[in-house]
């Protein structure tokens, strides 16, 4: 597996590109996408003992973050979002426009925590989405897994409404390049973020 340091910059290289939507390209972007946030054999970063950055887009500095109760449309339920990629947490923080802050935690992995962990989009990670946005709670103390973008979260909505069967989500789905999600649902989950610094972006 690549050095974890070099996550934020291999991954914005990626982003930046247009012509991602070819393919064959495409197929192997979303394949190296996930091999660098859970490896060749499937395992998640979550476990295995070794600390990471993780990183958090807010419209201002969270030294404590705190899980809040808001919407119930949260793919995994209501937590603590952060993701391993800086640049879809930049867009995250400047998401209304203007600047934001781009909040830094060093992770350390607690093994007695629950740990659902989804390696891609798959029948299991659509029916958890769904079970999650019909605010359905669970008792996970992470998750981590594929984020459904704002193309992907309709698509979502729209197989909930009816309006799509399951076979046409997927036949969307298919080439819509997924991004990197870990939330974090409990205090005790908390308790293993580090608050590094923030920079505004």
């Amino acid at each position: 597996m690549k050095d974890l340091e070099l996550l934020p910059f291999e991954l914005s290289e990626w982003l930046v590109f247009p012509w991602l939507s070819d393919v064959s390209r495409c197929g192997r972007f979303v394949l190296s996408l996930f091999a660098l946030s859970f490896g060749e054999d499937g395992e998640s970063l979550c476990r295995g003992g070794k600390n990471m950055v993780l990183y958090h887009g807010s419209k201002e500095t969270i030294e404590k973050p705190r899980i809040i109760i808001s919407r119930n449309n949260k793919d995994f339920y209501y937590g603590f979002y952060c993701t391993l990629f800086e640049q879809q947490a930049v867009r995250w923080a400047k998401r209304f426009g203007g600047s934001g802050f781009l909040n830094m935690y060093e992770y350390s992995p607690n093994d007695f925590l629950k740990i659902k962990q989804f390696p891609d989009m798959s029948e299991e990670w659509l029916d958890f989405i769904v079970s999650c946005r019909l605010d359905n709670p669970h008792d996970y103390d992470i998750v981590e897994g594929p984020m459904a973008n704002d193309t992907i979260f309709n698509y979502v909505q729209n197989f909930i409404d009816g309006k799509i069967s399951r076979d046409a989500f997927w036949a969307l789905a298919k080439f819509k390049y997924p991004t990197h999600q870990i939330r974090f649902h409990t205090d005790v989950a908390l308790k293993t973020l580090k608050f590094i610094e923030a920079k505004e972006v």
